[in-house]
This record gives C-alpha cells, structure tokens and sequence, in this order.
C-alpha cells in the first residue's frame, strides 16, 4: 500500500505535466517524483509527450486537479485540497495555528499510536514535536491556517483510519500563548 504523500504527489505531478504547468522545486526533490519521473522514462513517455495530450483539459484549473487528483490517487477531494494548499499557502505549515494531533485505540495488531513508517502519510504536512513510543507514532503538531481547520481534522481522522485508529485534533494556540507568557516572565524575574 502507497503512502497518502506518494499518491498525491504522483497525482499533482501528472496533472501538471499535463498542463503543462511547473512543478514546484519542494516536489520536485520527493522520492516519488523521482519515481514517477523514472517509470516514465522507462516507458520511453517524457513529461513533454504528457504535456502535449493534455493541454487544453480543462478552463478551470483548480478544479481540473482536484478532479484529476481525486480520479488518478483514489482519494478523497478534501485530502487532494489540503495537499495542494499545502504546497501553494506554505507559510501556512510554518505560521499557522498549531494544532495537537493524538492517536487513540488500538490498530489492528493491538498495539497503540499509529506505526512509525505511517508517518510518511502526513510528512507533507511537516509535522513537528513528534512523539514517537516503541516505534509507534503517539502524536505530533501541524501548523495550519484557523479558517480551514475543520478540514484538517478530516483528513487526519481520515488518514488515522486508514490505519485503523481514531485521532483527535485540537488547537494549542492558547497553550503556546501561555508557555511564552510563562517564559517571559520567567526571563523577566
């Protein structure tokens, strides 16, 4: 089974290929570019040759993606969209809200947290402060933009359930807050 960042990336990548559209540098240097690129290659079909098929899909490029991303990944629209916001809006992964994602229950091996090699399904996201216990992923932060959080909390559950464990998502805006207020004053006696 391919990870979630693996298929969205292949799925991207052909899209714009086949409209002939540039590939962001930070796709570009993913293992799966390099893997697509390479199975292309092998079968003697240049991204041009892709290009060429595909350049008058669609008036409304957005959407044509995401249709195509949804078709070609056999994901959801929602998963499509926040991986494409994630490369389009990427102050947001670094300036957004923080927000805790927590695995709960048991997969099916009966063990708790989510498999380290898992991991991969949300790298895109650049998770940080990730906790990991007996090789089991037991949470870790995003930053997101506080508009479109619902959305995110989906895709986590979604993915978590992929692996058979439920996840929750909370905001820890206020606990940073709090943590550097508590710092300051600290720093200040």
């Amino acid at each position: 089974m391919s990870s979630i960042a693996e298929r969205l990336t292949r799925s991207y990548c052909l899209f714009h290929w086949l409209q002939v559209k540039p590939i962001p540098d930070q796709i570009r240097s993913s293992i799966a570019y390099s893997t697509l690129e390479q199975e292309l290659l092998a079968l003697k079909v240049k991204p041009e040759d892709l290009a060429a098929v595909g350049s008058d899909v669609t008036d409304n490029f957005e959407e044509s993606r995401l249709a195509f991303m949804v078709r070609y990944s056999g994901l959801t629209w929602s998963t499509c969209s926040i991986f494409c916001d994630a490369i389009e809006n990427n102050s947001w992964l670094q300036n957004g809200t923080p927000l805790l994602v927590q695995f709960t229950g048991v997969d099916a091996s009966g063990q708790i947290g989510l498999p380290k090699v898992a991991l991969g399904d949300f790298m895109f996201l650049k998770p940080s402060n990730v906790w990991i216990d007996n090789n089991r992923v037991v949470s870790f932060t995003v930053r997101w933009n506080k508009h479109e959080t619902r959305r995110m909390e989906r895709f986590i559950r979604l993915a978590s359930a992929r692996h058979g464990l439920e996840a929750t998502v909370s905001n820890i805006a206020q606990s940073e807050k709090f943590i550097a207020a508590i710092k300051a004053t600290v720093g200040a006696q």
